[in-house]
C-alpha cells in the first residue's frame, strides 16, 4: 500500500511539475526573448507643429501604436535607454494591432548583434520639412546595463541605412508591418 501511494504521489508531482514547456511547441520560440520591446518605427516632425507616434513589437510578437506622451522617455545621445524606461514606454502604447510571425521576430532578433557591425550611410535624396520616420532594433548592451536603439533605416529629413547585408530583409518585413497600421510614413 505505502509502495503504490508513494508511486502515484510521485507520478502526480511529475504530472503537476510540468509546466508550459512540456506542451510547447517545438517551433513556439517566444520566450527565447525576454526584453519589452524587439524593434520600432518612430515619426517625428517639427514643422508643421510637434507630431511624434509609431508602433513597438515586443517580446511576444505583439506590435503595439503609440502617440506621444508627456512620460515618454527617450534614448540618450549616445543611443542608450534604461530597462524601466523602455518598459514605461511600452506600456505607454494606446493600440494593439495584431502579433507578427514569433519565427520571423526570432529570425530576425537573431541577427541583432551582426547588424550592429554595420555603417550609417546617408543619402543625398531628402525632403524638407517631411518629418524622419526610423526604424529601430533594441539590442542590450551587457558592458551599459542598458539598451542599444540601433538605427536600422529612416527616411524623409534626414534619409540614412544602416550598411550591413542583414538589415535590407529586417526593413522589407517591418515595412511589411508598418503598412498594416495607420502609424506609418514611409515612402517619403
Amino acid at each position: 500500500m505505502k509502495k503504490t501511494l508513494f508511486l502515484v504521489t510521485g507520478m502526480l508531482l511529475f504530472i503537476l511539475g510540468c509546466d508550459k514547456d512540456c506542451d510547447r511547441d517545438d517551433h513556439d520560440n517566444q520566450d527565447n526573448i525576454t526584453q519589452a520591446v524587439v524593434f520600432e518605427y518612430e515619426y517625428t516632425n517639427h514643422a508643421w507643429g510637434y507630431s511624434h507616434f509609431g508602433w513597438l513589437i515586443d517580446e511576444n510578437g505583439t506590435v503595439k501604436g503609440y502617440s506621444i506622451h508627456d512620460d515618454w522617455k527617450s534614448a540618450d545621445d549616445e543611443g542608450y535607454i534604461s530597462k524601466s524606461d523602455l518598459l514605461s514606454n511600452s506600456n505607454l502604447t494606446d493600440t494593439v494591432y495584431f502579433q507578427v510571425d514569433n519565427d520571423l521576430l526570432l529570425e530576425h532578433f537573431e541577427n541583432r548583434f551582426e547588424v550592429l557591425q554595420g555603417n550609417l550611410e546617408s543619402s543625398d535624396q531628402n525632403t524638407a520639412d517631411a518629418g524622419t520616420g526610423a526604424l529601430y532594433l533594441y539590442v542590450w548592451d551587457v558592458d551599459e546595463g542598458k539598451y542599444y536603439k540601433q538605427l536600422l533605416a529612416s527616411h524623409g529629413d534626414m534619409p540614412e541605412t544602416n550598411t550591413h547585408p542583414k538589415v535590407q530583409s529586417m526593413v522589407d518585413w517591418l515595412e511589411g508591418i508598418g503598412a498594416q497600421t495607420d502609424r506609418f510614413f514611409w515612402g517619403l
